[in-house]
């Protein structure tokens, strides 16, 4: 069984597997992070960068198709 991970997407608290992204952990939650080089069944390229969301307490915006979810992590996706 995969640890569990919480975190807060746009205020809504959320949980989740370790090793999702937050892409996935959004989606899951029918929450709306527009893509457009995103493919599930590849790796992440992270080449067209319009799944960008800010994680507090870091400078620059993360690309959502990447990122793995953090324990405690707050995410703004607007």
């Amino acid at each position: 069984m995969k640890e569990k991970i919480s975190m807060t997407i746009n205020g809504v608290r959320v949980e989740t597997d370790a090793g999702t992204t937050i892409l996935q952990a959004a989606r899951q939650q029918n929450i709306h992070i527009p893509t457009l080089c995103y493919n599930e069944t590849l790796q992440p390229l992270e080449n067209c960068r319009l799944c960008v969301v800010k994680v507090e307490g870091e400078e620059h915006l993360q690309a959502s198709c990447s990122r793995e979810v953090q324990e405690g992590m707050v995410i703004t996706t607007d």
